[in-house]
């Protein structure tokens, strides 16, 4: 299992990369669509993923099967706007570029596990991806 030192360590990396390169969010549905449908905006978008905590966390870093240079990490976010629903984003850390690159940023669709949130017995929302 990975530490959470690991994840601190990537979101500092992270939060410094974006206010020195910015991020870029690939223009396909899952990322433009997806934003949204969540009654947000890219500038939104960007101060979530800047927000990101380790109780975030879902998944990574974990080799991109189509990208042998790209990292993948998965962290899930409540909307600040509904307090409902669950954000699904997948950021990829490229080894040659320093610029994150945003690949998902949607509604969660089926349960996200979060290893490092406790949970809470009094919340029956289901998390999604």
């Amino acid at each position: 299992m990975i530490s959470s030192d690991k994840i601190q360590n990537y979101l500092n990396e992270l939060r410094v990369l974006i206010q020195v390169y910015d991020i870029y969010f690939v223009p396909r549905d899952e990322v433009t669509k997806g934003i949204m449908d969540l009654g947000l905006t890219f500038l939104i978008a960007k101060e979530i993923i800047l927000g990101l905590e380790i109780i975030d966390y879902v998944d990574g870093p974990m080799q991109d099967h189509s990208q042998n240079n790209f990292y993948i990490w998965i962290f899930g976010k409540v909307s600040p706007l509904t307090s409902s629903d669950e954000i699904y984003i997948k950021i990829s850390e490229r080894r040659e570029s320093k610029k994150p690159v945003c690949l998902s940023f949607h509604k969660a669709r089926k349960t996200l596990s979060y290893p490092f949130k406790k949970t809470n017995s009094n919340n029956n929302n289901p998390l999604r991806i």
